[in-house]
Formats: structure tokens, C-alpha cells, sequence
């Protein structure tokens, strides 16, 4: 006879990370995010794709951004002929009729679709059909590049793949949102897990918004609480914090200083959520980036011999190897 909890599982086992599931073979998936606007993400998001496919892998970027995708532009594509609209409203049968090729061997492009407000509120039922069909897709990594924010949208993405990259720039704001990301992405994620179970659901709840006289302020306090009456639930939520590791790579540094602030998310991170944080090599700041992407010309700062080519270089090789 299963529990509740068991049950729970196997209801939201679509969302889970793919190292949960029983699935076929699948290509590998990364999600990157930011937190807010203006980190770079989608920059870092298309480098890390542009270096896996002159790997000789075949990539496919599938721009999350729901309703405000901008990769395309980035490739220097004018309009897409499909987007995930076209598979969301089912005039096309399958994700991988809205794939199309770009300038890039070896990598293709899923669009969200710039103009069309239908898509930026999808429904659960719609965003775990676009889950299920990574599998159909003819690529050995899909790299999903994620909206600003924390919306579920967001969220459901990022914590549906196994491998999840956080892109933080050293200005202040940019820092609180990425820890943002991370502890919404953690809090979704127990939140579904527990979502049949009233009273840990409750107490989620409280750490979500611990401004309350019995507000719990640290994942330490939350298994605490859960102890005390199921420690079934406790081992669990102990289980998926420690399987729920990020990869953190700070985008546009000009100093060491600059790259100190990964090692501030690692640590607060730690100390109040209990996540791992696996930190990247930093990706320093260079004006020939601006310039390419004025240009919408992606080759222009894959140059093998500059600094944020062999950042992204050493960091693909370092995800590889993780």
C-alpha cells in the first residue's frame, strides 16, 4: 500500500528532474536562468550551446522565455517560421517540427515566439506536454534559456532538468535575485512534492514568507518542524535539497572582486536552503559581446582566442565532467 507521499511523487513525476524518472534514453538537458533581466543569460545560454555543437555534438537552444523570446534575434534570425505556439496550439503534431536550423553547425532552435501574449501564461497541463516531448527531440543536449523572474513558468522549467545554471552579474540587485531564483526554484519544487499533505504544505508555506511570528527562516528549521510529527516527510525533503545542486557562473566581471559574489550566493545558499552551489569559472567582461550582439552575429565573440571563449570553454568541459 503506498503512501501519501509516494503518491505525491509519482503524480508530479513529469516535473521531476530526469535522474528521477523512469524514462527512455534522453537528450541531456540544462536550464539557465537569471533571476531578473539583464544578466546575460541568453548570451551565456547560446555560448554554451555554440561550444557544445563545435564539439560535435548536436544542440538544441529552446528559448523558455514565453511570450518575450529574443534568441532568435541573437542568431541573427529576422522571424521564425515556428514556435512553441505553433506545437501549444497543436498546429503541428510534434516539438520537433517547430526545430529550425541556424548559422551554427550542429545547433537549432526552438523559438518561444516574441509577440504572442497567449503563450506567456500557459497551462500546467501545456508546459509538462512541452516536458515530454524533450525525448522526441534529435539532439544530445537541449539547453532551455528561461525568463526574467520567478514566475511558475520559470520555476517549472528550471526544476525540470537535471542540470540547472544560475547566470548572476556583480551589481547588488542582480545577486538578491539570483538567490531569489534559487530559493523559489527549491521552495516550487518541495511545494509540489508536498502538495497533497496539508500540514508540511503549511509549513513550506512558512518558509516561503517567514515574516510571520511563526515564520521558519532556514531549511534546518523547516525538517525540524516536519520531524516532529512525520519523518518520513523530513528524510524526504532532506533527500531533494540534497539532489537539488545549482551551478552558478558570474557573466560580465571585471575584477576579482567581481567574481566574489558567486562565492556570497554559495555561501547564503548553504547556510539557509542547504543547496550545494557548484561555482563556474567567471565570465569576464568584454565590449566585443555588446558589439556582436548589436550585430546580431553570434560568431563575433566565439573567437577561440579571447577570454569568454575559454571561459565558456572551461565551463562546458566542467559541467561535462560533474
Amino acid at each position: 500500500m503506498t503512501t501519501q507521499i509516494e503518491e505525491n511523487a509519482v503524480a508530479d513525476s513529469t516535473m521531476l528532474p530526469v535522474e528521477e524518472q523512469t524514462l527512455p534514453v534522453m537528450p541531456k538537458m540544462w536550464s539557465i536562468g537569471g533571476g531578473k533581466g539583464g544578466t546575460g543569460k541568453s548570451f551565456i545560454t547560446l555560448c554554451l550551446g555554440m561550444r557544445l555543437a563545435k564539439m560535435g555534438k548536436k544542440v538544441t537552444i529552446i528559448d523558455a522565455d514565453l511570450g518575450g523570446a529574443n534568441m532568435h534575434i541573437l542568431l541573427g534570425i529576422r522571424a521564425p517560421d515556428y514556435t512553441l505556439n505553433d506545437f501549444l496550439e497543436k498546429r503541428v503534431d510534434t516539438l520537433k517540427q517547430t526545430s529550425i536550423g541556424t548559422s551554427v553547425p550542429g545547433l537549432s532552435l526552438i523559438s518561444g515566439g516574441d509577440d504572442i501574449l497567449s503563450l506567456a501564461n500557459p497551462k500546467f497541463a501545456q508546459k509538462e506536454r512541452i516536458v515530454r516531448n524533450f525525448k522526441t527531440l534529435d539532439a544530445d543536449y537541449i539547453l532551455l534559456d528561461l525568463g526574467a523572474g520567478t514566475s511558475f513558468n520559470t520555476l517549472d522549467f528550471f526544476i525540470s532538468t537535471p542540470v540547472k545554471i544560475v547566470v548572476v552579474t556583480p551589481f547588488p540587485t542582480s545577486v538578491q535575485n539570483a538567490y531569489g531564483l534559487i530559493k523559489s526554484a527549491l521552495y516550487r519544487r518541495l511545494s509540489r512534492l508536498f502538495s497533497r499533505t496539508g500540514e508540511v504544505l503549511n509549513l513550506i508555506e512558512r518558509m516561503i514568507d517567514p515574516s510571520g511570528a511563526e515564520g521558519i527562516h532556514s531549511i534546518v528549521e523547516l525538517v525540524a518542524a516536519v520531524e516532529k510529527f512525520d519523518n518520513a516527510s523530513a528524510s524526504l525533503i532532506m533527500q531533494e535539497v540534497g539532489n537539488f545542486r545549482i551551478k552558478l557562473v558570474v557573466n560580465m566581471a571585471r575584477s576579482r572582486e567581481d567574481a566574489k559574489v558567486g562565492d556570497i550566493i554559495k555561501i547564503v545558499s548553504d547556510k539557509y536552503l542547504g543547496v550545494h552551489i557548484d561555482l563556474l569559472r567567471p565570465v569576464p567582461f568584454d565590449a566585443l559581446v555588446e558589439k556582436s550582439i548589436q550585430l546580431t552575429n553570434p560568431h563575433l565573440f566565439n573567437s577561440t582566442g579571447s577570454e569568454v571563449s575559454a571561459s565558456i570553454y572551461e565551463m562546458v568541459s566542467t559541467i561535462i565532467k560533474i
